[in-house]
């Protein structure tokens, strides 16, 4: 089943709505596809969602091929090295731009809803910075504003952390990614 629903907000609550109200033995999300971009609306209809969503316009993303590609810096000696490449590597793969239409795996039942708007909300705040003309801005570029604090030329609605606000929970996001790529890299031993 598809669902169309043209904002990432409609998109967060159906799944909560229907996982309230459809049994997960018969169905259960597994995929969303997003435009990453935004449309002037001067009256006239929207671009139709058929040719948007054509399946060779869509790039299927899967974030487990990041694990893959730290695979092979294990055989690198030294952990500083090792670290070294392990940010080159992430800082290379935020930074590349995003695709027009892209799908990717939703985690609902691991991680919850929040994790999903969040990858939603960096991808639409991208994409306002491209409808406003910061046409190089990537996701790694809005992370690390986010995260640093620094929201001068970003639109976002909550600026300043809180305890438990959405930056601190998007900052613990992040930590929990670092974390789970890093410890591929470098395996952590439990306290004796």
């Amino acid at each position: 089943m598809c669902l169309d629903v043209r904002s990432w907000e409609r998109a967060a609550k159906a799944i909560v709505f229907f996982d309230q109200y459809l049994k997960r033995s018969v169905t259960q999300v597994t995929h969303a596809a997003m435009v990453n971009r935004l449309f002037a609306y001067h009256g006239g209809p929207l671009p139709a969602l058929a040719e948007m969503f054509a399946p060779a316009k869509v790039t299927e993303r899967h974030p487990e091929d990041l694990l893959q590609a730290a695979e092979a810096l294990r055989a690198i000696p030294g952990v500083r090295r090792r670290l070294a490449m392990a940010l080159t590597l992430l800082h290379e793969k935020s930074h590349e731009p995003l695709p027009e239409v892209e799908k990717l795996p939703v985690h609902y039942y691991e991680e919850g809803i929040r994790s999903f708007e969040t990858t939603l909300k960096l991808r639409q705040i991208v994409a306002f910075e491209h409808w406003r003309g910061h046409t190089a801005c990537t996701l790694g570029e809005v992370i690390q504003k986010v995260t640093a604090g620094s929201h001068a030329t970003l639109d976002i609605q909550h600026p300043h952390p809180s305890p438990g606000g959405p930056l601190l929970r998007l900052w613990h996001r992040v930590q929990g990614v670092f974390a789970k790529f890093l410890g591929g890299i470098f395996p952590v031993k439990p306290p004796t």
